[in-house]
């Protein structure tokens, strides 16, 4: 028996505890103050929170993965300026800006934002219209003429550079 029924480190054999040896309520949070060193686990085992494991985090070996395995939705919540997306902690992807922007990114590079008078589309915009009501005869010498869509306008004032929609 050990004096103050305490056990240092250095008793401990490696590998001489296991879970299997451990009570279910003998380690708790009111025993660990403050974790000094990484929690290293293999690849496909989760960190799970909940009782019943309904949040994991993992590596399966090639991906990382944050999943929401319960009935309810993964939440990202911030008190501080914006929730960024990045690469490497130095290429943005997307940024959500609290009480402002969305904005997306292509190679750390803005193409879209919102604002709060709609979105902002940097370079080139793409649609494809199933009824074909913008065509060829709406682009004329590299600029855009007045064009439309059934059921609704499309303005496209070029010198301006926005793009506005209308329904």
């Amino acid at each position: 028996v050990f004096p103050n029924n305490t056990i240092e480190t250095a008793d401990i054999q490696a590998d001489a505890i296991t879970a299997a040896k451990i009570a279910d309520d003998a380690v708790g949070s009111e025993h660990i103050e403050i974790l000094d060193a990484n929690l290293v686990f293999a690849d496909g085992a989760a960190a799970a929170f909940g009782a019943s494991g309904d949040l994991e985090i993992y590596h399966d070996g090639s991906n990382s993965i944050i999943k929401e395995a319960g009935t309810g939705k993964l939440e990202l919540r911030t008190n501080g300026a914006s929730i960024n997306l990045q690469k490497d902690n130095s290429e943005d992807m997307a940024v959500f800006t609290a009480d402002g922007a969305v904005s997306l990114y292509h190679n750390n590079v803005k193409k879209f934002e919102t604002t709060s008078a709609g979105a902002t589309v940097t370079g080139t915009l793409t649609a494809d219209l199933a009824d074909d009501s913008i065509n060829s005869e709406h682009y004329v010498d590299g600029s855009i003429d007045t064009a439309h869509i059934s059921n609704g306008a499309v303005t496209l004032p070029l010198t301006s550079g926005l793009v506005g929609l209308q329904s």
